[in-house]
């Protein structure tokens, strides 16, 4: 289990690196602005995407003063889930 365990956060740590370089490397295509732009490798395409709408609706209800009973009934929990926290 020790050597699972020595993989998975020794590919954790690589892929973080890579996450983070990825962004990095995002940043600087998208200054450029939108258009197609090639590489050896392939091409990737940069598009502005509109502003999305997000409604806050624990404020919603709150402001309509819609009873929590209300609210019980039309909301749901999603499945129980595992999640691994990697302390170095």
């Amino acid at each position: 289990m020790q050597k699972l365990i020595d993989e998975y956060i020794s590919l954790k740590k690589d892929v973080d690196a890579a996450k983070a370089e990825l962004e990095e490397l995002a940043s600087k295509i998208k200054e450029q602005g939108p258009g197609t732009y090639s590489g050896m490798c392939g091409s990737v395409t940069v598009t502005a995407v509109a502003p999305r709408k997000l409604t806050k609706w624990e404020l919603v209800c709150a402001a309509a003063k819609v009873p929590q009973k209300i609210i019980d009934t039309y909301t749901t929990l999603s499945d129980p889930s595992l999640r691994i926290n990697v302390k170095p």
